[in-house]
């Protein structure tokens, strides 16, 4: 899983360097941690509630795990949607706050920004899996995820460079965790 994660992580930005050239990169790396700002929420939720999800799973408790579930995913997305809402609605400006030349990567924010909120709007999905016995289900997913992200890179990004890198990976993310709650 966490294999996965790391070439899910990484894909986009390696690929940018085998068809763009190093100032995108560089472009596309600080929109890209702008972006994970949004995500940022998920993991801190995440670190305090997935040994609950695994001490309500033992206890066969499921009202409560999934209540649990609920109600941290409505607090996640209470949270992130201002911080999105911001990366939509004045990209230039917070980008700008690094040098004028990362204001074109505006529109890779707010796809990039996006992709991330889907993966806080989904909740824990992942950890929820894991809590409850299905690390398995969790690795395949992150397979999944992980080859339809390089698929797409590969696809979009030398047809539309940064923004195809910040599509495919938005898309793949947000296939991942909508698999991952179906799951």
């Amino acid at each position: 899983v966490a294999s996965m994660n790391l070439i899910m992580g990484w894909t986009d930005r390696f690929m940018l360097g085998m068809w763009t050239n190093s100032e995108e990169v560089g472009i596309y790396s600080i929109v890209t941690r702008i972006a994970l700002t949004t995500s940022l929420i998920l993991t801190s939720v995440n670190s305090i509630i997935a040994p609950k999800f695994a001490s309500l799973f033992s206890r066969g408790d499921m009202k409560n795990l999934g209540r649990l579930a609920r109600n941290s995913t409505k607090l996640m997305i209470l949270l992130a949607f201002p911080i999105l809402l911001i990366f939509i609605v004045v990209p230039e400006w917070i980008l700008s706050l690094f040098g004028a030349d990362f204001t074109q990567g505006a529109l890779v924010l707010i796809i990039l920004s996006l992709g991330q909120f889907v993966n806080v709007a989904t909740g824990s999905v992942g950890y929820i899996l894991m809590m409850t016995g299905h690390e398995k289900v969790v690795r395949n997913n992150n397979y999944l995820g992980a080859g339809l992200n390089i698929i797409l890179n590969l696809i979009f990004i030398p047809l539309y460079g940064l923004t195809g890198a910040a599509f495919a990976t938005s898309l793949s993310i947000a296939i991942k965790n909508i698999v991952a709650v179906f799951l």
